[in-house]
């Protein structure tokens, strides 16, 4: 990877480990401050909750992928 795409990745991830994770209440309130008043602070803050959530599973995604290629395929799949 080059390094111009490597530190914008970095500053992707550092922006989305900004935001906190949302409890299921917190999320719903949000949402509906979107949908009845297009709040765009509450869109802001949800999108970068699951921004935060999509960094976090493709780490695991990495982790899986970087795994040595002894490991059992059972275990890749998991």
């Amino acid at each position: 990877m080059n390094q111009r795409i490597d530190s914008s990745l970095v500053r992707f991830v550092e922006e989305a480990k900004r935001f906190p994770m949302l409890s299921p209440e917190r999320e719903q309130e949000l949402a509906r401050a979107w949908r009845d008043h297009q709040d765009r602070d509450a869109l802001r803050q949800l999108v970068g909750s699951h921004l935060r959530l999509v960094v976090k599973i493709a780490r695991g995604f990495t982790a899986t992928a970087c795994r040595s290629p002894t490991s059992s395929p059972k275990a890749m799949s998991a």
